[in-house]
């Protein structure tokens, strides 16, 4: 739950939530593979401290095969030579926005994601100091490397669900968060946020 102080006025106010908080809540939230034979993928949720926590993002860019233009994390499809998924978070990572494994403080994970095409997102946790986002580069997969704060996405104004049609004809209910920026977070990227954020609350 969140920790709350009184202010000089008797209010009472949240504290701001910080990496070692996070690391308090996640340390014991380890992903496990829960299907073998399932198609895998893995994903990247860095935290950076800039007066209050930021997420780092990603706009895809026009030449990748899915998801083109589309708001995700660092991430993508395992690989044989990836040792796990931790592995292929990393390996992602360190290809699509030169961030590598040795600036990455591990915080935690939580339980992978089913996509409505079949795939299992593993989502991992990590913490960078602030001067390794001035050094990230994006790579040909990748428009633009961006961050937007955390309390943002805790405000229950910022997001909607929408009755969407997917691949098949099917109709499921979609989080879309409110433009930041002209950034649109959306889908399986804006329900892994929230269940990041159900973590830290509760």
């Amino acid at each position: 739950m969140l920790s709350y102080r009184i202010n000089r006025r008797g209010v009472l106010l949240p504290e701001p939530i910080s990496i070692h908080a996070l690391r308090g809540k996640f340390s014991q939230h380890i992903a496990t593979v829960t299907d073998e034979k399932a198609k895998t993928a893995a994903v990247q949720i860095l935290v950076l401290e800039n007066h209050g926590l930021e997420i780092v993002l990603t706009k895809r860019s026009a030449f990748v095969q899915n998801h083109k233009n589309e708001i995700s994390f660092p991430g993508g499809a395992a690989e044989k030579s990836d040792g796990n998924l931790y592995s292929t978070a990393l390996r992602e990572t360190c290809e699509e926005i030169n961030i590598c494994e040795n600036s990455i403080q591990f915080l935690g994970s939580l339980e992978p994601f089913t996509t409505h095409y079949g795939l299992m997102i593993y989502p991992f946790i990590g913490s960078i100091p602030v001067l390794e986002l001035e050094q990230a580069r994006p790579n040909r997969e990748v428009e633009a490397i961006f961050t937007i704060p955390l309390k943002w996405f805790m405000e229950k104004t910022n997001y909607e669900l929408r009755d969407i049609k997917v691949a098949g004809g099917t109709r499921h209910q979609v989080i879309f968060y409110k433009p930041y920026q002209n950034y649109v977070v959306w889908g399986i990227t804006a329900s892994i946020l929230q269940k990041f954020i159900y973590i830290i609350t509760n």
